[in-house]
Order: C-alpha cells, then structure tokens, then sequence
C-alpha cells in the first residue's frame, strides 16, 4: 500500500475521532464518514478528500453557528447538532457511488471528479443556505407557491438564505479548480450545479417530504445527484 494511504488513514481516523469528541458525529456517523473518506479517497484521490473535507467544515460551521438562537426557536434536528450516520450517507453517498464508478472503470476519473464536486456543491448550498438563512433570513417564501412561509418550514426559502447557498457553491468550485487545473469555466459549471441542486431540495422538501412521501435524507441525497447530474451535462454542452 502507497505511504500516501497511510497518512490519509491517520488524518481521516483523527478528524473522526476529533468530530465525536467535540459532538459534531456520533460514533455511527464517524465510522461511516471514515469508510466513505477512504472510498473517495482511492478513486479521486487528494482532490475528492478535500471537497468532502470542505464540505464537512462549512456544513459544522453553518449548523454550530448561532446555535442557542436555532435552538430556542426549535430550528434544530437534535439537542447536541451531531450529524448521524444517515445524514452522512444523505450527504457523501453520491460521492461515494461515483468513487465506486470511478475505481470500477464505468466513468472517466476526470467525469467523475467533476460530478463529485457537483454534488458536494449541491450538498454544501443546501446546508448553508437552510442554517445560515434561518439565522439571517428576514422573509421566508414557500419556494412553489412563493406565499409567505415560517422559518425552518420545508421548502421556505429567503434571499439571504439564497445567497449563502450560493457562496457555498461558489467556495466549492475553487477548491476544486485549486486542487485539479485551473480552468475557469468550471466555476459557473459547479457553482449552477449546486444551485440547482440546492433548488430541487427545496421543491422536495416543500412537496413530497412534507407529504410525507419522503425523508429529509432521502431529498438530500437526490439533491447531491441533481448536482453531479447537472455538473456533467453542462460540462458536455460547455466543454469541447
């Protein structure tokens, strides 16, 4: 086994063990974001590491955030915000299936990276723009039928909420371009991608989930392969 593999081992098993000390992953939780850090790791190697990584700090950061306020207004999935080993897989499983297509040769590494970067920029605006919005969101609109909505409802949308999103996306896209080549057209590529993927999140959530068609992970999960999805057509219409 290549050294590499063995710091990236250390590294993965530090960061678990430092996210459910400080609270941020159950045991469950780190243990499955473990295996699937190694997984990514092996198909797309430092690149596809670092997009879950950054992925995993803003996600923390935007929940832990204004953390006593979101909770005093039952904002909140839990009392102590730790991500479960279902969350993880909502969030890290298209990646995960895509490292696997990757590593099984059904797509290109270059494909599959960009598409992992698609769906963790989709995972990072819905994330961002759901904790940052309900803290600094002013109007909340139903995304369908664009009515006024509560805060924290699903399918409740804000501009600021929006924006946040938005960056989210747009912070992705640079990692991505800083850890693969510098091409430029990648950004609006990733950063439309999330967006979208960010989008149909919220069509679901104010949809099917509130019917109670589907699961908070399960939308989240179709939100980060709309994001791979589209992050790979645009990449055929834009790219020669």
């Amino acid at each position: 086994m290549h050294s590499s593999y063995y710091i990236v081992f250390l590294i993965v098993a530090l960061g678990a063990a430092l996210s459910v000390y400080k609270g941020k992953l159950t045991q469950f939780a780190a243990i499955t974001g473990s295996a699937a850090a190694i997984v990514i790791f092996s198909a797309a190697g430092i690149s596809g590491i670092v997009l879950l990584t950054a992925f995993f700090i803003m996600g923390v950061t935007a929940t832990a955030h204004q953390w006593k306020n979101k909770k005093q207004h039952r904002l909140v999935d839990n009392d102590k915000g730790q991500r479960t080993a279902g969350q993880v897989l909502a969030n890290s499983g298209m990646a995960v299936i895509l490292s696997i297509f990757i590593l099984s040769g059904h797509i290109d590494l270059h494909k599959g990276l960009l598409m992992i970067a698609g769906s963790f920029a989709a995972a990072a605006a819905d994330t961002v723009s759901s904790e940052l919005g309900n803290a600094y969101g002013r109007r909340f609109y139903d995304i369908v039928s664009f009515k006024k909505a509560a805060r924290g409802v699903n399918g409740a949308i804000s501009t600021e909420g929006t924006l946040w999103g938005i960056a989210a996306s747009f912070l992705i896209s640079l990692i991505y371009l800083a850890t693969t080549a510098w091409e430029p057209v990648y950004i609006p590529i990733i950063v439309v991608a999330g967006t979208l993927g960010n989008i149909a999140d919220s069509i679901l959530g104010a949809t099917l989930e509130n019917r109670k068609f589907l699961g908070n992970n399960t939308v989240n999960f179709i939100n980060t392969g709309v994001g791979a999805a589209v992050s790979l057509l645009l990449s055929c219409l834009l790219i020669q």
